[in-house]
Parts: structure tokens; sequence; C-alpha cells
């Protein structure tokens, strides 16, 4: 069907080369009364033809039109869908970064206070051994 218009256009004019062919062969073989009468019949035959194809063309236009007016809605119903998916995939992009940046600042604060508790522990046992040995060198009289 998508050259069913120039199938028209054809016949149309395969129709009308033929009914021009008869009437040349008429006028050929007629007497002047019947001159004027097939003249009057070309000229039908013509006007008759020409508003066909009128027709054929506003068809071809009208159907033009719809096909432009369903490929634009067809477009924007697409790039509604597509800002819809757009947004919905941004805001799960920034979830997941808030999600990773919290569990990457929790194993930092756990890391640095293991760090910090295992310093507390080194220097209160380095404190302890230190005021051992003051206690002991002030026993001994040794200062």
């Amino acid at each position: 069907m998508k050259y069913a218009h120039k199938r028209e256009i054809w016949n149309l004019n395969d129709n009308f080369v033929k009914k021009v062919t008869f009437f040349v062969y008429r006028l050929q073989t007629a007497g002047r009364y019947d001159i004027i009468t097939l003249m009057e019949e070309i000229l039908q035959a013509i006007t008759s033809a020409e508003q066909k194809a009128a027709r054929i063309k506003a068809d071809a236009l009208e159907k033009a039109a719809k096909i432009a007016a369903d490929a634009e809605a067809a477009a924007s119903g697409i790039a509604g869908q597509n800002e819809e998916e757009c947004r919905a995939l941004r805001d799960k992009a920034i979830k997941d970064a808030e999600n990773l940046a919290k569990d990457n600042y929790a194993a930092a604060i756990k890391k640095k206070t293991a760090e910090c508790a295992a310093f507390a522990d080194n220097a209160i046992n380095k404190s302890e051994n230190i005021s051992k040995e003051i206690v002991r060198r002030i026993l001994r009289g040794g200062c």
C-alpha cells in the first residue's frame, strides 16, 4: 500500500490516454457537429482527470499530516518516558552514592577509633612503666 497513490495516478493517466486516443479516432471519423461534441467530451475528461488528481493530492497531504502528527505524539511520549527514566536513574545514583559515602565514613571512623584506642593503650602502658620507675627510684633513694 506504500505506492497506492502512484498506482492510482498511473491508472488515471492510462485511462486518460485511452480516452484521448479514442476521442482522436472519433475526431478523424466524425463530422463537424460530432467534433464539437467530442471537444466537449475531451474537456470534460480533462476536467475530471484534474479533479481526481486534486482529490488524490489532497488525500496524500491529509495522510502526510496525520502521519506527522502521530510521529510527533509518539516522539513527545518517548521523550517523557526518557525524562522519567533519567530522573529515576539519577535519584538511584544519588542514593547509591550517599549510601557508599555513609559506609566509607563509618569504616573510616571505625578504623580511626581503633587506631586511637591502640595509641591510648600504648600511652597508658608507657606511662605506667615510667611512673613505676619513678616510684622505684624514689623508694630506693636513687633519684
